[in-house]
């Protein structure tokens, strides 16, 4: 298997600039990514594992909007073959509206080849939490409404290492008291 991870990069709302990456030697294997926002996507710590061992890329642009313009950041990317079995895992958010924060249920399903994972994040490096064995990590708190990327680090190959998509909570309630 390919692993293709991005260490930095943007690009513009789909409206204008397309990303798709396949599983195979060309644009008829199946699809791994296709960027789809109507916004600025920021493509940092997005990771895709081709089984095919093989990925094809491509994208298209208009002519605006682009890093020689200072407006995207250049991409970052690299590949690599792997050498071993990346983690599966899950995200689930749980928000305390009261305490003004939330938690990630970080439901591990497989280890992979690394038979302990670092699950960290990019808000609080003390808040790292150790998985040995499959079920379900709690990460937390944040205070409500940070912006937050998981990383189920394997030592041994970056590349096999599970990057969460951004999560944070969705919002709490205001109450608002008004009269009789």
């Amino acid at each position: 298997a390919l692993s293709i991870l991005f260490s930095a990069g943007t690009i513009e709302s789909a409206s204008y600039d397309h990303l798709r990456i396949y599983n195979g030697p060309d644009n008829s294997a199946p699809l791994l990514f296709e960027h789809t926002i109507t916004q600025q996507e920021d493509l940092t710590g997005y990771q895709f594992t081709a089984s095919s061992g093989e990925i094809y890329m491509e994208m298209s642009s208009d002519p605006s909007v682009s890093c020689s313009s200072g407006s995207q950041i250049e991409w970052a990317w690299q590949v690599g073959c792997l050498d071993c079995t990346p983690p599966q895992a899950t995200f689930a958010i749980n928000t305390d509206c009261d305490a003004q924060n939330f938690t990630i249920d970080v439901d591990v399903s497989v280890l992979g080849s690394d038979s302990t994972l670092a699950i960290t994040n990019d808000y609080d490096s003390t808040m790292t939490v150790t998985a040995t064995d499959t079920g379900v990590y709690t990460v937390g708190p944040f205070p409500i409404t940070t912006e937050v990327n998981l990383t189920l680090v394997n030592d041994t190959n970056n590349l096999c290492s599970l990057h969460s998509p951004v999560l944070t909570n969705p919002l709490c309630p205001t109450f608002v008291n008004c009269g009789d």
